[in-house]
């Protein structure tokens, strides 16, 4: 990668089999980053998985906590009539059940059930931890911890395709939402069971899956300024003299907050327009640094 290149955001096509941080691992060598290059991703995506991966670069990773809040977009194969230990392909199968002659009139309303805000059970296979340690590490000692319900959003549930044992629909959904989960619970309620069969990320607000980009593609060509993240933020452009003001931990006024409580704000350099931190404005009009470049 040449000089001048080692901050900002590629959007990975993520291949079926590779972890996280294996994909990480492989994009630093097709780079060719040195390792004094920070790297990270905005959100795990299982082996099972392929889709989009947000991985950010050098000064980048800052801002990676800001994408673990976003909406992302997903297309579901469930297999039905199997309930697998992992709620997933990947899993051993430890329920079997006949699938009845489903159409659209029986799947939509199930469907509908699971639209808007729910209660969701998360799987034991996953990382959320239990006295510090992951959840999959009690699985895989056949342990079942009890794990209360957690609140997320199915902002939408489309379904596309029906044929036999499988249901393929897109989903859009809240941060927290586990799509193991949902379509588990889609298939206890459709009376045969169910696990994921393929899971693909179509999309992690505000990014757009044309965005996307295989491994074996991926050049420096494809790396995205920062700011695209914060674009849905209100701007504010500041000379370079008082950008050091700010950064130094001094005060600054402006008018620009009109809407009566604290607002974040992406500062950019006037100069050259370039992105160098989220500030807050309060309501006073008042500007503090929030996070820096």
């Amino acid at each position: 990668m040449t000089s001048g290149m080692t901050s900002g955001l590629i959007l990975l096509d993520k291949p079926k089999g590779l972890s996280s941080q294996q994909a990480i691992y492989a994009l630093r060598k097709k780079l060719d980053l040195p390792k004094a290059i920070k790297i990270g991703h905005g959100g795990t995506l299982d082996p099972l998985a392929t889709g989009m991966l947000v991985i950010a670069l050098g000064s980048a990773t800052k801002f990676l906590g800001y994408l673990l809040n976003a909406n992302k977009t997903y297309g579901v194969t469930a297999k039905l009539g199997q309930v697998t230990t992992t709620l997933d392909a990947e899993g051993e199968i430890c329920a079997e059940y006949p699938v009845p002659y489903l159409d659209t009139n029986q799947i939509e309303p199930v469907l509908q059930q699971f639209t808007g805000p729910i209660e969701q059970i998360p799987p034991m296979y996953s990382a959320l931890k239990f006295q510090g340690r992951p959840l999959y590490h009690y699985a895989r000692k056949g342990q079942d911890i009890i794990r209360p319900p957690r609140s997320v959003h199915i902002y939408s549930l489309k379904l596309e395709a029906i044929h036999k044992d499988k249901l393929s629909f897109v989903t859009q959904v809240s941060k927290g939402t586990y799509i193991r989960s949902l379509v588990h619970d889609i298939g206890q309620l459709l009376g045969c069971g169910a696990h994921v069969e393929t899971l693909h990320r179509l999309q992690v607000d505000p990014f757009e899956a044309r965005q996307m980009v295989a491994l074996e593609q991926i050049s420096e060509a494809h790396l995205l300024p920062l700011n695209i993240i914060f674009k849905h933020l209100p701007q504010i452009a500041l000379e370079e003299p008082d950008i050091k003001k700010l950064k130094s931990g001094q005060k600054l006024n402006t008018s620009l907050n009109k809407s009566g409580e604290s607002q974040i704000f992406a500062l950019h350099e006037r100069r050259d327009n370039q992105f160098v931190a989220l500030i807050n404005i309060d309501n006073q009009g008042q500007i503090k640094g929030e996070k820096w470049v």
